[in-house]
């Protein structure tokens, strides 16, 4: 841990709050929250024993820290929400914008409603049904109800008064045609009440339906209107044996699990609708938190941000510390909602079965990364012997980025046993190179790269490669030779192209192609794209300071020093833009320039 570091961490408050990491490259990489910032915090400095790996990788990425002190924990709730959601760290949970599960929604406020596919849940006037998770499809019982029950399925607007055609679904018998004047708005809504009980849990009538219209067709000698209506009967049926009814109560709540792993947690979600369950899912989360708590509380609020919220009790394994999560819940979601933690009783046996899926997913998982790690020699091994060289412990890729030549910059990223070596990462602004030449910007990489291997000094370069891999083709691979062989440096190196994923290799004119989806071919793809991410990446940084430069330097009597000096005393262009006139000056700026630098950007707000 740096000085730095360790000043901070003695001059924390003890305020609730929410703190933000960063890495060497003053990149965020995890924003947390706490009830007391200096006891949280703290954690991860200290008593390693007690931290996961996920927890301890991060750790070591750390190089500074800030933090914002709030009233409660549930505003610190809700800050770290809408930072991760800003900044989207790498090592916070984040869930996907389009993780949302499908709805059924009907639109009271329409003449003739109808049944549509949804996964947008918004808070107006409509029926929703659902989610429906893994195990039940929608599709099936969108079609089954409105078959059985005759609901139109257009979206035609009848308010309009112009005479409409029947469709198809009218003469094949799927559909009461409203459009016609067919059934009478008090029969149709007898028909979408019906459906509606169904979708509540009430599966009898449906059946019976379904039942008396097979044998119907059957005692017609109407063998293939009787096959269509027993195929919808087993549909229904295979439906509600999907849903588990095994609650004797009308219960309508989500149940949520979390359990740990080694490199990761689990997050198991139930759904119970009129007490059965409408399905279920797993997540994989890997989030930077030392409390699972946390971790739980955030996936919650993340969830039901995507997918709405239509009970009102919400079941979780751990206890609500604070009630910051119900409040949080309540305040932003549903005013309505109730968190709990059951010790028995039916709730107490969902949380049991909840927590049976998420540790036989986390099992699993734990599995097939055990499995992919143990992979791992066997791919470096298949690798070197497509390539003819010796065993593979360190590789090294190299990417260029600019944009039109501007700004060029190149990464270089170290896999060491098949696994990223995140702290030998390495990044260059080109020097010597004008404009977009990739061949003469590799070539000066090269020439720095092992000219600071002979120095000795920086770990990133005091290993020599066992394979250097250049991402682009031949051209890209003839420079990077010869810069080797100008510098007189021997070391096995290929060039992977992106088309194909070919590999070429010095002295031959065939590139060698590794065996789609094996083990080796996913390895090499990785580092290449990690290499591209990690040079792209640098890339937007690079240009967004020159830009950054650019506008501060328009500024008038502010020049390169003022800027070099406004930097290392503020940090980030944010800070610059709040400081006050008195805090310019007191960090070394002349009156008048302070003065300038404030009216800029309050002509900017």
């Amino acid at each position: 841990m740096n000085e730095v570091l360790e000043t901070k961490i003695k001059l924390l408050p003890e305020n609730p709050g929410v703190y933000i990491m960063k890495n060497a490259q003053g990149q965020i990489i995890y924003v947390g929250k706490a009830k007391n910032l200096k006891n949280r915090v703290k954690q991860y400095f200290y008593n390693s024993g007690t931290k996961t790996a996920k927890v301890m990788a991060m750790v070591a990425e750390i190089a500074d820290f800030d933090y914002i002190i709030v009233p409660s924990e549930v505003n610190a709730l809700m800050l770290e929400n809408n930072l991760i959601k800003k900044h989207k760290p790498h090592y916070n949970i984040l869930l996907k914008d389009d993780k949302a599960y499908p709805f059924i929604k009907i639109n009271m406020d329409r003449e003739y409603p109808y049944l549509e596919f949804t996964r947008k849940f918004d808070r107006d006037h409509s029926k929703y049904f659902g989610p429906y998770m893994v195990g039940i499809n929608i599709k099936d019982v969108l079609e089954v109800v409105n078959t059985t029950f005759g609901l139109r399925t257009c979206k035609t607007d009848f308010s309009d008064g112009k005479r409409h055609r029947s469709c198809l679904n009218y003469h094949i018998g799927r559909c009461s045609a409203p459009c016609i004047g067919n059934v009478s708005k008090e029969e149709y809504q007898e028909r979408l009440n019906d459906a509606i009980d169904f979708l509540k849990g009430n599966d009898t009538k449906l059946l019976k339906i379904l039942y008396d219209r097979m044998l119907q067709a059957s005692e017609a000698e109407d063998y293939e209107s009787a096959l269509e209506w027993k195929r919808q009967y087993d549909t229904a049926q295979k439906i509600k044996r999907k849903q588990i009814a095994s609650n004797p109560k009308d219960y309508n709540m989500d149940v949520f699990a979390i359990v740990e792993g080694e490199k990761c947690a689990t997050i198991s979600c139930l759904i119970l609708r009129q007490g059965k369950i409408l399905g279920g899912d797993n997540f994989r989360v890997q989030d930077g938190s030392i409390s699972l708590y946390d971790s739980l509380s955030q996936f919650v609020l993340q969830y039901y941000q995507n997918n709405g919220m239509q009970v009102d009790e919400v079941i979780i394994n751990l206890e609500d510390e604070d009630g910051a999560l119900q409040a949080a819940l309540s305040e932003n979601i549903n005013e309505r909602a109730v968190v709990l933690t059951p010790k028995g009783g039916l709730r107490g046996n969902l949380i049991d079965m909840a927590e049976v899926n998420a540790r036989d997913a986390q099992d699993r998982s734990d599995y097939l990364i055990s499995r992919q790690d143990d992979g791992i020699p066997k791919a470096l091994n298949r690798l070197s012997q497509a390539l003819g060289i010796g065993y593979i412990r360190r590789m090294e890729c190299y990417d260029n980025s600019n944009i039109s030549g501007t700004n060029p910059v190149s990464s270089m990223v170290v896999f060491v046993d098949g696994k990223p070596a995140k702290k030998l990462y390495r990044r260059f602004s080109v020097k010597t190179v004008v404009g977009a030449n990739d061949f003469a910007t590799m070539k000066e990489i090269l020439y720095r790269r092992f000219a600071r291997y002979e120095e000795g000094e920086d770990e990133s370069f005091k290993q020599f490669p066992d394979l250097i891999i250049i991402d682009g083709g031949k051209g890209q691979l003839s420079s990077s030779v010869e810069a080797l062989s100008d510098i007189g440096v021997t070391v096995n190196i290929c060039g992977l192209a992106k088309r194909e994923e070919e590999i070429f290799v010095p002295d031959r004119s065939q590139p060698i192609i590794l065996e789609k989806h094996s083990a080796e071919y996913h390895l090499v793809q990785r580092i290449r794209d990690e290499a591209h991410r990690f040079a792209i990446t640098y890339h937007r940084n690079v240009r967004r300071k020159k830009q950054t430069e650019s506008m501060l330097l328009s500024i008038k009597g502010v020049g390169k020093e003022t800027v070099k000096l406004l930097f290392e005393k503020f940090n980030t262009l944010n800070d610059i833009k709040k400081a006050s006139a008195e805090q310019l000056i007191a960090a070394g700026i002349r009156r008048a320039v302070a003065q300038n630098i404030v009216d800029f950007f309050s002509q900017q707000d």
